[in-house]
């Protein structure tokens, strides 16, 4: 299965959510400073790398669980894995 063929309305829409995230972390770096154990201050984005990733990975099992109870969604649940 080719995880690239998506139609180009598709790819610019992830891309532009891409960029939002990027933005959302440049402003929440200029106005918070995250403190927590076992995170290295490197100029900020790298701070925010571990969080965001267990925020991908919650919202994954919650579609998961969602799709179980057999609620329609706007995507299965590989599809919406694949763009986390």
């Amino acid at each position: 299965m080719d995880r690239n063929a998506i139609p180009m309305v598709e790819r610019r829409h992830c891309c532009y959510i891409r960029g939002l995230a990027f933005d959302i972390m440049g402003w929440f770096n200029d106005h918070y400073e995250l403190r927590c154990e076992g995170m290295h201050s490197d100029g900020g984005q790298l701070q925010l790398a571990p969080l965001i990733a267990k925020f991908g990975s919650d919202m994954v099992r919650y579609k998961r669980k969602v799709d179980e109870r057999g609620a329609v969604g706007a995507y299965n649940v590989t599809v919406f894995e694949r763009q986390v």
